[in-house]
């Protein structure tokens, strides 16, 4: 009786550690996906995503919530408007020089001084220089605080968490699980869910719409699950009053971002 209560008890924590694995990595592949999502919709772009979601397709199981929303999302936008419609709207959206409406790089929202975005920039080289992140030509030239850098950090916490918890090695588990909490806390968690809010609310394009939303609930999640308390972001003001300068005819309190 006793061995098989032992039994029982291995067999119990093992499905326990095979759930925790699963549910890591797939995190990690939706935001591996949200980081290429947010990139410029050309060819390569589309060739790429719509590779690794008939991949996914593929695969025995059920596809996740957050990938077959992108997918949804992604065949009603390139039917309705091409690649050259989404091309567009990213352009509207992200676009360079005056015409930028959204700014995709955190120290954009709440750093006044370039001596604070100076040390927000060190704090994000810190993370990936610890985690052994180089930032080459995978990520197209972009600064570190770019929402596609900080979103694939993530999924690489989550799969370094996932080997070690395989791994058996706790100490390193710790260190994943405190880094992807803090980075939470202080980046993406903390500025990512305005810029997502601001896209839902701006983007004419279904797909951006959907990404943004399924990206904002994936951020929320985790959030939520680790207790991460992220900082209020002090320009809120002022991208509301950015809201208004760009659509004059719109009330500014319609903005369905909270704080």
């Amino acid at each position: 009786m006793r061995q098989n209560a032992r039994l029982r008890q291995r067999f119990q924590s093992e499905t326990l550690q095979i759930g925790e694995l699963e549910g890591l990595l797939e995190g990690a592949r939706s935001y591996q996906l949200a980081a290429y999502c947010l990139l410029y919709p050309d060819k390569n772009w589309l060739t790429a995503i719509t590779s690794f979601l008939a991949a996914r397709k593929d695969n025995e199981g059920a596809i996740p919530e957050f990938e077959r929303s992108i997918s949804n999302a992604l065949d009603r936008s390139i039917e309705a408007h091409a690649l050259a419609g989404l091309a567009e709207d990213y352009d509207r959206l992200f676009g360079v020089g005056e015409s930028i409406l959204i700014p995709m790089y955190e120290t954009e929202y709440a750093m006044d001084t370039i001596f604070a975005k100076t040390k927000e920039l060190a704090d994000l080289n810190g993370f990936y220089r610890a985690f052994e992140v180089e930032l080459g030509k995978d990520s197209q030239g972009e600064r570190p605080d770019h929402v596609s850098i900080e979103l694939d950090f993530m999924a690489t916490l989550m799969i370094k968490e996932a080997y070690a918890r395989n791994e058996a090695w706790e100490d390193k588990v710790n260190v994943s699980l405190e880094a992807r909490k803090k980075f939470l806390k202080d980046h993406i968690g903390r500025w990512g869910p305005t810029f997502l809010g601001l896209v839902n609310h701006k983007a004419e394009v279904e797909f951006y719409k959907v990404l943004s939303r399924s990206t904002m609930d994936l951020i929320n999640k985790d959030l939520k699950d680790l207790n991460a308390r992220p900082g209020f972001i002090e320009p809120f003001e002022k991208i509301q009053n950015w809201i208004q300068q760009q659509s004059p005819n719109n009330d500014p309190n319609d903005c369905p971002i909270e704080h």
